[in-house]
């Protein structure tokens, strides 16, 4: 029963992961334009079944190496946005809150690439 749980979970989750998105996964996309077009020949789907070696480290690799990397400049860039550019109020209210600007800058950092890394979140998102 837990394991129905679980796949249920995952089906409804599958359309927020950020992998949903084709620009997500780098190693998989070159992947797929390396190999020919399925067309349901028995030499086509011996292909498919070739390439399962090399398909499912590449998407592990897209998961939990390449997408995460692909996200850090975004997240660096939100948290730069939101802590430290374009500051308001007086230059003594600036002063007062530099430290906790400081201390909340690695979390703010952190928060972002995760979700970036999870969800699909656009990469160019509030740029110009």
């Amino acid at each position: 029963m837990r394991l129905l749980g679980t796949l249920l979970a995952m089906m409804t989750l599958a359309p927020a992961c950020a992998l949903s998105r084709q620009e997500n996964r780098p190693l998989l996309d070159a992947l797929d334009q390396a190999l020919p077009e399925a067309d349901g020949s028995a030499e086509s789907i011996a292909l498919g079944v070739a390439t399962l070696p090399v398909a499912i480290p590449a998407g592990i690799v897209d998961t939990f190496l390449a997408h995460p990397a692909l996200e850090v400049d975004s997240a660096a860039r939100d948290t730069s946005a939101l802590l430290w550019e374009n500051p308001q109020g007086a230059a003594f209210y600036q002063a007062a809150i530099f430290l906790p600007k400081v201390v909340a800058t690695p979390f703010v950092f952190l928060g972002d690439w995760c979700g970036r890394s999870i969800f699909p979140v656009d990469r160019n998102r509030g740029e110009d």
